[in-house]
């Protein structure tokens, strides 16, 4: 991981082709840090797929660390859900790609972590 301002671990990690029976074995911090866990994959709820790559779920019962917040890059959508104390977002396009496929909306999320929590910050972006 990545440490921010000694109050948020970043950890990254790659595209995977296979999750089934895999456990994601990440070094831990100390209880007081925000960590955040950023991915690129087909992950449900926030791909329309049939078989996504995993699921939040699974990314909550399987991670070796408590994390806070899965951010998923995948997908053109924005989308947020939650599975326990686990928050995923899915951000959405940040630039216009297609006319019918992508959200015409293109936008950036800005997080802000005090005191050990993080909360998140849509940001329209102008198409001119």
């Amino acid at each position: 991981y990545e440490l921010v301002n000694d109050a948020v671990a970043l950890y990254g990690v790659d595209y995977r082709s296979e999750w089934s029976n895999s456990v994601l074995e990440l070094e831990p911090v100390s209880e007081d840090i925000v960590t955040i866990l950023c991915l690129h994959q087909s992950i449900s709820p926030f791909t329309s797929i049939q078989e996504p790559d995993c699921d939040l779920k699974q990314i909550h019962d399987t991670c070796s660390v408590p994390i806070d917040l899965v951010v998923n890059g995948h997908v053109h959508t924005r989308i947020e859900e939650e599975v326990g104390d686990l928050r995923g977002i899915s951000g959405g396009a940040t630039a216009r790609v297609g006319s019918t496929i992508d959200n015409p909306s293109p936008s950036v999320e800005l997080f802000h972590v005090e005191r050990g929590t993080a909360t998140v910050e849509r940001l329209m972006i102008s198409e001119e």
